[in-house]
Parts: structure tokens; sequence; C-alpha cells
């Protein structure tokens, strides 16, 4: 149970976009992983994924969640961009976690992954590889500033 008194789901969500080659993991270390309303996911990319990827061929951005907490009234829509270490952004795209139910990080099975194409003038806009990845909550249907959503990982690898 967790403290909005709802079981964890158990339900596993994969969406991918796109076709991936070859995968070359980028090595996520985490600043601050969780999410809230009002303070951004930041998750710090390993300078080897810019060597992984060729540059004309753009990437795969793959964002997975360990956990999740709703809020008690409304819900949330997770905005995914990706930032160059000169400080430009790209918009990835977002996405919902549905059902809008709780889950942790004690049940492995449960945690989602969104995956994110990013076009291959974006990737040079960003200096050949981003440098972080920005996992942003915006309250949606309602008011929604309790919710939380812990990141498990980010990939990127070549399209």
């Amino acid at each position: 149970m967790t403290r909005s008194g709802r079981r964890p789901s158990r339900l596993a969500a994969i969406a991918v976009l796109g076709g991936a080659v070859a995968s070359a993991a980028a090595g996520a270390a985490a600043a601050d992983a969780t999410a809230r309303v009002g303070a951004p996911a930041r998750i710090a990319l390993a300078p080897a994924a810019a060597q992984a990827l060729p540059p004309d061929a753009g990437a795969i951005v793959t964002v997975s969640l360990a956990a999740y907490e709703p809020a008690d009234e409304g819900f949330v829509s997770a905005e995914v961009a990706a930032r160059g270490p000169s400080g430009e952004t790209v918009a990835l795209g977002a996405f919902s976690v549905f059902p809008n139910a709780p889950f942790g990080a004690d049940d492995p099975a449960s945690g989602m992954s969104f995956a994110f194409p990013l076009a291959a003038d974006d990737l040079a806009r960003l200096g050949g590889a981003p440098s972080e990845i920005v996992v942003r909550l915006e309250p949606v249907g309602g008011a929604a500033p309790e919710a939380t959503m812990t990141i498990g990982g980010v990939e990127i690898r070549p399209r």
C-alpha cells in the first residue's frame, strides 16, 4: 500500500517510437532523479554517449521510470527535453502514466519505459549529444502538486 491507500499497479508498458539499430547505453547519473510539479528531474548523461552517436543518424532516447506516486486529485503529464552542454534545449515529447496508480522500485515489473526520437538536426543543435535529460511534471485536469515521478534510467542510442 502507498500513502494514498492504493495498491501498486503491476502494469508494465513500453512505448517505442521508431526503430533502433545498435544500442549504446548512455550511463545515466542522476543529480536529482525525482520530478515534482515545479521541480524537474535532471539526469546527466555520461560523455561517452556522444562518442557512440553517428552525427547524421539521429538517436532514440529512452526514459525508464522506477517509481510513480500520483496526486490525490488530478494527474500529471511528464514533458521530456534534451539539453546540450551549452544550454540549448530540444523538446522530445510527453507522456502520462496510465493507469494513474502508484508503483515503486520494490516492484521492478511495474516499471515503465518511454522512447523518443531525436532527429539528426536536433542532435547537431545539441552539440552532437545531449548532456542532460530533463523531465518536468505539468498538472493536467486539476491540481496535482504532490505527484512525484522517479526516473530509473536514461538510455540514448543511435537510430
